[in-house]
């Protein structure tokens, strides 16, 4: 209630004429007079400071329970101006306080309104509530990203959603090409946070534009943004790879750019024929010779060497459609590295040219399955010195690779363990286990190099298979074999020691060696390695 002072002035008049004429117990009655010029303020979410007029002709004293509300000053006996200081507020919805006020002890209540932060997701460099990101196809390694700053009070999912047009791409599919690295998002209560997130993005290896749309979707579905901006990722077109000798230069120079191979001989202002000895083209002569005339000029053989890559082989090995020889060798820090070969080798397989092929120091741990596609034309196969904790049995077998003449699995070893009872890599030192059988019934073999791995157990006696006078003829045409400094023990097997090319295979120093524990703690060493040979 509001009182004019002048009314106390007559009430004060009055109460004196009363009191001459009244009983002396009348005569120090106190007259209460006390009023406030609002009963509600009401501040936006920022805070701030709101003023109050007290018309008092008697002490008072305020007070509140709000921590967030501030009344000065608190008390006082006669009239005045008290500001309410209201602090600012991390909520999204109105919180309400009371100030309240006493004054000859009767109350007098003052509510305070505070409007709650609006929910918002706003974007750094947002024009009209979209920032748009152009990328380019390619970009050297390690410098695939871009940032992104947020400023929001609501806890968020991120989503990125196709938008290309056409090709087949549903708008509204995850964009896999475009992924959000992982992030904190440390919220108190509604209180607005800056975060800045870091999005990868993959080579885009097509022919066509690449579209995306960033969007940050609220954790809480209930929970009404009234502002969400989003970011639109454009990504520019690869350059269209034909198959033609153009288009394998194009590929051969994207490979070479992808991984990042040091000092490379490519060099796109020149011919391929003056690229040097990391690569070779078929010429006339090859092309009578298989009756193909349209191999002239192709790439036959290609070596990709000294690199630095964590990705996955590049797309564009699909495109060298009649390459007969590939060679990919030596990346940096190939051991700490666990990489995935990818599918656009297998790729390759459809073609049936593909007859030698060499990936090793690369940092494979796993091969695709696709890999037995390239099983119809494969003679040579290299994958050693590489992260493998098994042989892949169930990929690599004769079955799948009936042309394979040479295999090599080599080095397979991460670390260097002397006793595997005793590891502390938990199984990842390297390929180990059991030999598998599967390798002794490959007849086809010439060479067989596992050398420097940790199979334990003995090698298979392989009794009853294909036996000639007792023996059993295994791997007859075996011309190179390498099973030195593995955890292998036992007996060696009558068709080893029988076998007519040992003496070739120098078993002294490339077959009986063998060193360490193995993980029972067994010292590996055959027990029946012969003095000589005849």
């Amino acid at each position: 209630m509001k009182y004019i002072k002048y009314a106390g002035v007559v009430l004060a008049a009055l109460a004196t004429a009363f009191a001459a004429t009244s009983c002396s117990d009348d005569n120090n009655s106190p007259v209460e007079v006390f009023g406030l010029d609002k009963e509600v303020i009401t501040v936006g979410p920022e805070g701030g400071v709101d003023k109050v007029k007290v018309s008092a002709a008697t002490s008072w004293t305020a007070s509140t329970e709000e921590p967030w509300i501030l009344v000065s000053p608190a008390s006082g006996d006669a009239s005045t101006v008290c500001r309410i200081a209201v602090d600012s507020t991390f909520h999204s919805t109105l919180r309400e306080g009371v100030v309240n006020f006493n004054a000859n002890g009767r109350p007098y209540r003052l509510a305070v309104k505070q409007m709650g932060f609006e929910k918002q997701i706003l974007v750094e460099h947002a024009e009209e509530g979209v920032r748009t990101v152009d990328l380019p196809d390619y970009i050297g390694e390690g410098k695939n990203f871009f940032d992104v700053t947020v400023t929001t009070n609501v806890d968020f999912n991120v989503r990125v959603e196709e938008t290309t047009p056409d090709h087949d791409i549903a708008p509204g599919t995850e964009a896999k090409w475009v992924q959000c690295q992982p992030y904190e998002l440390p919220l108190i209560a509604s209180k607005p946070r800056t975060v800045k997130l870091r999005f990868k993005w993959s080579y885009n290896t097509k022919p066509w534009i690449q579209n995306a749309v960033i969007r940050f979707e609220p954790k809480n579905a209930d929970e009404q943004v009234t502002r969400n901006e989003t970011v639109a990722v454009n990504q520019k077109a690869a350059p269209e790879i034909t198959d033609t000798r153009a288009g394998d230069s194009i590929a051969v120079l994207s490979i070479a750019r992808q991984l990042n191979v040091y000092g490379s001989t490519f060099d796109a202002s020149k011919s391929m024929e003056q690229w040097g000895s990391d690569i070779e083209l078929y010429t006339k002569a090859d092309a009578v010779a298989l009756g193909k005339p349209e191999f002239e000029g192709r790439v036959k053989y290609v070596r990709f060497y000294m690199f630095d890559t964590t990705q996955e082989l590049p797309y564009e090995f699909r495109y060298l459609t009649h390459t007969k020889s590939i060679s990919i060798f030596s990346n940096v820090n190939n051991q700490l590295r666990e990489l995935h070969m990818g599918e656009s080798l297998s790729e390759l397989g459809q073609y049936g040219n593909l007859t030698e092929l060499e990936i090793f120091a690369y940092g494979l741990v796993e091969l695709p399955r696709s890999f037995a596609k390239l099983g119809k034309s494969l003679e040579y196969l290299s994958l050693s010195n590489n992260n493998l904790l098994r042989f892949p049995s169930d990929i690599i077998n004769p079955t799948n690779f009936p042309k394979l003449k040479h295999l090599n699995l080599m080095g397979n070893r991460r670390y260097d363990v002397h006793d595997l009872s005793n590891s502390i890599y938990g199984g990842k030192e390297g390929m180990g286990g059991e030999l598998p059988e599967m390798l002794f019934r490959w007849d086809n073999l010439e060479g067989l190099e596992l050398s420097l791995n940790y199979f334990e157990g003995s090698i298979p006696k392989m009794e009853g298979y294909n036996e000639k006078d007792g023996v059993p003829q295994v791997l007859p045409n075996l011309k190179s074999f390498r099973l030195n400094l593995n955890r292998l023990s036992g007996e060696l097997p009558e068709w080893l020691l029988k076998h007519p090319n040992l003496k070739k295979w120098d078993p002294y120093i490339l077959v009986f060696p063998q060193e360490g524990k193995d993980s029972k703690g067994h010292l590996a060493g055959f027990t029946n390695e012969p003095q000589s040979i005849q």
